[in-house]
């Protein structure tokens, strides 16, 4: 693994106070046990465009009263960039009503708010970010809202059924103390039959979901379905009614979408809908693709053609010398090979060509996949080992798990439960793809007694 030096981003104009609390900061952290860089931003341009830069700071703290860009326009545009996780604001400006109420509008959304008095305070918020080197991912999957939801579709005033929310709200209070998510992964199904009303409803559910986990909706990764992109449906349209959903939910943050999204136009290729994300605060790249390719079999199954791998190799290509470091992730929504139901007779339908994906997945270095489709979850390794390679092409392990349904009424009695859960990714940094992963799910069971927690699972990767 590559060990990483701690580094803080500083922006403040006032040199004589940053020089001063810069140096209070690093004998603090020294104290601690933490060796720490502190690099040094003038304005609210300059801080904006360094902690853009893929220089994986562990902490950005802004001043409000910076010249040119101003602070609380810094923090809002760190916050779009997926950044406010790791950003503080350490200001004398808090004394001002207005300044500091702006500021607390934000607080939700940050690292934290301190007056530059507050010593202890900000230090060891700073503290805090720096010693961290766990991430959690809320994996979330198949919530089939609309005819095949297991709850009560909002509107719906006849069922005596809870909604998905209300089941679900206790649950995830008891997550956000023990395992608190930094990012939400969802794999795809968020619909029964990619009606607008049902996209509709899983938007309105996934905004509360972030409220309730204090998480900007930049900190959401989505894949499509195959009832999301329902295949019945004219081709021409398939793909129409997910992107609307996509350019809705990030309408604040039009850089967390697929480029075809962002433009607004129509999908002329399945390749368009891939989405490679880099997450610098958590130090991860995740790869969301496009499981939803028709292979000429049943609508069921599911296929992720090459022309969305060499898209994805190309991007992968882009990255700058310190994210090509980061753990790389893949989320899409079919099973990469037939996972067995629990009856020798019946397995999940799965991707066409998942042999092509997994060899070029852990060829181009992805370390975990995440999928939906499975209603139940699973954890599992898919090994990529092969007698005959390219020369110079390396292929290793890669940790694969489903999170099951989130919502979806079936009559299977292969799918005792509905369910959800929690990756936690254990790392010395922020950089290296060497890591401890737990594997949390949570189930409903059948007769809806209530979520509980299974045994988590854990793995080396």
């Amino acid at each position: 693994m590559v060990e990483t030096r701690r580094r803080v981003l500083w922006a403040d104009d006032n040199e004589s106070r940053l020089s001063t609390e810069s140096e209070y900061l690093k004998q603090y952290l020294r104290s601690e046990g933490i060796e720490a860089e502190v690099e040094f931003a003038a304005d609210g341009n300059e801080a904006f465009r360094k902690a853009s830069s893929g220089a994986a700071f562990d902490a950005i703290v802004v001043d409000l009263d910076l010249p040119g860009f101003p602070g609380l326009d810094a923090v809002r545009a760190l916050i779009e960039r997926g950044l406010g996780a790791r950003t503080i604001i350490v200001s004398g400006m808090l004394q001002y009503a207005d300044y500091r109420d702006a500021a607390v509008r934000l607080a939700a959304d940050i690292a934290g708010v301190f007056d530059i008095d507050n010593r202890k305070g900000w230090s060891e918020a700073i503290r805090s970010l720096l010693g961290r080197s766990t991430v959690n991912l809320l994996h979330l999957s198949d919530a089939h809202f609309g005819v095949r939801h297991a709850f009560r579709n909002p509107g719906e005033k006849r069922s005596r059924k809870p909604t998905l929310a209300e089941s679900i709200e206790p649950l995830l209070r008891r997550v956000m103390q023990n395992l608190p998510p930094d990012l939400v992964v969802v794999t795809g199904d968020m619909t029964s039959e990619g009606a607008f009303h049902e996209f509709g409803q899983a938007l309105d559910f996934f905004d509360w979901v972030g409220t309730h986990l204090k998480l900007a909706r930049s900190s959401f990764v989505f894949t499509p379905g195959n009832h999301d992109v329902y295949r019945p449906m004219e081709q021409g349209r398939r793909f129409d009614r997910y992107l609307e959903f996509l350019r809705n939910f990030f309408v604040a943050a039009p850089m967390c979408m697929p480029r075809v999204a962002r433009g607004g136009g129509e999908t002329r290729s399945a390749a368009e809908v891939i989405d490679l994300r880099v997450e610098h605060s958590l130090g991860l790249v995740i790869g969301a693709l496009n499981s939803v390719v028709d292979d000429g079999a049943h609508w069921d199954t599911g296929r992720i053609d090459e022309s969305q791998l060499l898209g994805v190799e190309g991007q992968l290509d882009d990255l700058r010398d310190v994210e090509r470091d980061f753990l790389r992730i893949a989320a899409f929504h079919h099973p990469l090979f037939p996972v067995p139901l629990g009856r020798a007779d019946d397995e999940e339908p799965t991707l066409g060509n998942g042999g092509l994906v997994g060899r070029s997945l852990s060829g181009m270095g992805f370390r975990v996949v995440l999928h939906g489709h499975t209603h139940y979850p699973a954890l599992y390794i898919h090994h990529a080992r092969y007698v005959h390679r390219c020369p110079g092409e390396e292929y290793r392990s890669m940790l694969v798990g489903a999170a099951g349904s989130l919502g979806g009424a079936h009559a299977n009695p292969a799918q005792p439960a509905l369910s959800f859960s929690v990756v936690s990714i254990t790392r010395e940094g922020l950089v290296g793809d060497s890591a401890r992963v737990l594997f949390h799910p949570y189930v409903l069971p059948g007769d809806q007694s209530g979520w509980r927690a299974l045994p988590p699972l854990t793995s080396t990767i």
